[in-house]
């Protein structure tokens, strides 16, 4: 599990450090047309590492791997419960 996190991690981040190293070095890409939006999908990219922990820990942990059918089960449950009580 811990390989799949880091691994997941760098395919994340690498963009962005890659993008900031290219850019102190060849200082001229950051003034090409387009290069903000570059930097806005690659920013995306970097953020949504925050995303994917949680389901990769999830998925992976045997302990944890009935928790999102459980709290499903136990949102309907409620919801079941509250409805009924306004009657």
């Amino acid at each position: 599990m811990m390989i799949v996190v880091v691994v997941i991690f760098a395919i994340c981040w690498l963009p962005q450090h890659l993008y900031f190293i290219i850019g102190n070095i060849y200082i001229q890409v950051k003034s090409f047309q387009g290069t903000q939006h570059v930097y806005l999908i690659i920013y995306w990219i970097a953020m949504s590492n925050s995303m994917y922990n949680p389901i990769m820990y999830c998925w992976m942990n045997a302990r944890s791997a009935l928790t999102p059918r459980s709290m499903a089960i136990l949102c309907l449950i409620t919801f079941i419960k509250r409805s009924m009580h306004f009657r």
